[in-house]
C-alpha cells in the first residue's frame, strides 16, 4: 500500500506538471497574440493573411515573420505592403513599407525582421501587417506577437519545443502510472479519469490554437481548461474522502 501511495503522488505530479506547462505556455502565447490584436488597429485588413510568426525569441535573436501573398487573378497584381512593429513602446511604431508586384496565378513570400529591442512591456513584440487592396483583390491584415525571454543555450524555438515536449512526457507517464496503480477502477474513479484525459486535450488543442494564431478559439480553450481543472479537483477530492 506505501508503495501504491508513492506511485499515486509520482503519477499526479508528473501529471500537473505537464498540465502546467501547457497552460503556462498557451497562456503566455495567447497574451502576446491578445496584446497584438489591438496594437495599432487603424490599419486592420478586410480578410486575413496568414502570418508566420515565432512564438519566442531569445535576447539575442532576431526574429522572422513572414507570409505568403496570393495573386489569384489572371493579370500581374501590385501590392502595398505596410508593417508595424512596436518600437520598445506601444506608442512608438517602426514602419516597413514595401511595394511588390506578383505574376498572375503566383505567390511571393514575404518576411520582416524583428529584434529583442522592439519589445514593449519589455517583454511582447507587437507585430501588425497590412496588405493593401488591388481589385478585386480585398485589403488582408493580420497581428502577432512575439515573446521575448532570456533563456541561455537554446532558441526561442528550441525552447518552446522542448517545453512542450516535456509537458506532453509528464502528461503521458503520469495517466500511464495512474491507470496502471488503479486497476480495477470504480465508476467515481474512472470518472476523474475521463477528466484528466479530456483536460490534456483542451490543454494542449488550446496550446495548437494559439500556436496557429487563433487566439479567440485559444481563449475559449483556455478558459475551458480552467474550469476543468476545477472540475477535477473537486472529483478528486469527492473520490478520496
Amino acid at each position: 500500500m506505501k508503495k501504491k501511495g508513492i506511485f499515486h503522488w509520482i503519477s499526479l505530479i508528473l501529471y500537473a506538471i505537464g498540465v502546467l506547462v501547457g497552460v503556462a505556455v498557451s497562456g503566455a502565447t495567447l497574451w502576446g497574440d491578445i496584446e497584438a490584436s489591438v496594437f495599432d488597429s487603424s490599419i486592420i485588413g478586410d480578410s486575413k493573411i496568414r502570418l508566420n510568426c515565432p512564438v519566442i525569441i531569445t535576447k539575442d535573436e532576431i526574429g522572422k515573420i513572414s507570409a505568403t501573398l496570393k495573386n489569384p487573378e489572371d493579370r500581374e497584381k501590385s501590392f502595398f505592403v505596410r508593417a508595424h512593429i512596436s518600437d520598445g513602446y506601444v506608442s512608438l511604431i517602426r514602419e516597413v513599407n514595401q511595394q511588390i508586384s506578383v505574376p498572375p496565378g503566383a505567390k511571393t513570400h514575404l518576411e520582416w525582421e524583428v529584434f529583442p529591442e522592439d519589445r514593449a512591456y519589455n517583454r511582447i513584440i507587437l507585430f501588425r501587417a497590412l496588405v493593401s487592396p488591388s481589385y478585386p483583390i480585398p485589403s488582408q491584415g493580420n497581428s502577432c506577437g512575439v515573446l521575448v525571454m532570456d533563456i541561455p543555450f537554446l532558441t526561442g524555438t528550441q525552447f518552446y519545443v522542448l517545453l512542450l515536449v516535456l509537458g506532453l512526457v509528464c502528461i503521458f507517464e503520469g495517466i500511464l502510472i495512474w491507470n496502471k496503480i488503479n486497476r480495477p477502477m470504480k465508476d467515481d474513479m474512472r470518472s476523474l479519469t475521463n477528466g484528466m484525459y479530456a483536460l490534456a486535450i483542451f490543454v494542449y488543442a488550446t496550446v495548437l490554437a494559439s500556436f496557429w494564431g487563433f487566439w479567440i478559439l485559444g481563449v475559449i480553450l483556455f478558459a475551458a481548461s480552467l474550469l476543468l481543472i476545477g472540475i477535477i479537483f473537486g472529483r478528486y477530492y469527492g473520490a478520496s474522502l
